[in-house]
């Protein structure tokens, strides 16, 4: 896999020792860096979209056909009932009354994209963050364990509740010369947390969004309040709601 610009620029910042003697220039003067890959690389546009399409192509081969309104989720009938995969990037889920037909398709996966495709079967299941319980014609969506992972790895220890993340001051923004920026470290791990704020709010806390979604536009220079704002206002509620989960 080639690296180039500012990706190349970060990994020799990253271990100068290591990378910098293997940078070349581009054409046109870019740095690249070549590198072999000793697992999947996530977060690549190119990549994700070529096995969203080799993905779906392989399921329509089979007569599954996409959910016009969400193109992550394809359905089929099967012996008269309808068979529907969700997924994400290579995280994905086959609901069908019958099990047999489940792990049909689960060896037909197995026979595409190799045998080590990792399977999770039963009534409870980790995907994608969210603890799915399936009990007593119910689905329960938890994410307890994933919000105690954020607060836990939160570089300071968060013991405070707040009632709500939504303070007055939250959009208000110091001028330039008054601002106290954030040192590197603290800058990656707020850059780190308010990402994986995003992701609860999408799924369960809808009562952090507001708060969140301003905090993504303060990623790239935060300083001391908006450090403030993550510890003391948005995470602390979470520490008096120990529970997080939607049933349906």
């Amino acid at each position: 896999m080639v690296l180039r610009g500012k990706l190349a620029k970060l990994m020799v910042k990253f271990a100068p020792q290591i990378y910098r003697k293997y940078v070349t220039l581009g054409t046109k003067g870019e740095p690249m860096l070549y590198v072999t890959l000793q697992k999947a690389l996530y977060g690549c546009l190119r990549s994700a979209l070529l096995f969203y399409l080799k993905l779906v192509a392989d399921l329509e081969g089979e007569g599954f056909r996409l959910n016009p309104y969400n193109p992550c989720v394809a359905n089929k009938m099967v012996d008269g009932a309808q068979m529907t995969l969700t997924f994400h990037v290579d995280d994905i889920k086959i609901s069908h009354v019958n099990p047999a037909e489940v792990i049909r398709h689960i060896n037909w996966f197995k026979s595409i994209y190799g045998t080590n495709v990792r399977v999770s079967r039963g009534t409870t299941h980790d995907y994608l963050g969210m603890m799915l319980s399936y009990s007593n014609r119910q689905v329960r969506i938890l994410m307890t364990d994933y919000v105690k992972k954020v607060i836990n790895g939160f570089m300071e220890d968060i013991r405070g509740s707040a009632s709500t993340p939504a303070v007055e001051h939250l959009f208000q923004i110091r001028a330039e010369e008054e601002r106290v920026k954030l040192d590197n470290q603290r800058a990656q791990c707020f850059h780190g947390t308010v990402a994986q704020l995003l992701f609860v709010t999408m799924q369960c806390r809808r009562d952090i969004q507001t708060a969140v979604v301003f905090l993504t536009t303060r990623v790239k220079d935060p300083d001391e309040d908006d450090w403030a704002a993550q510890t003391c206002f948005i995470i602390p509620p979470w520490n008096s709601v120990p529970v997080f989960d939607i049933g349906y």
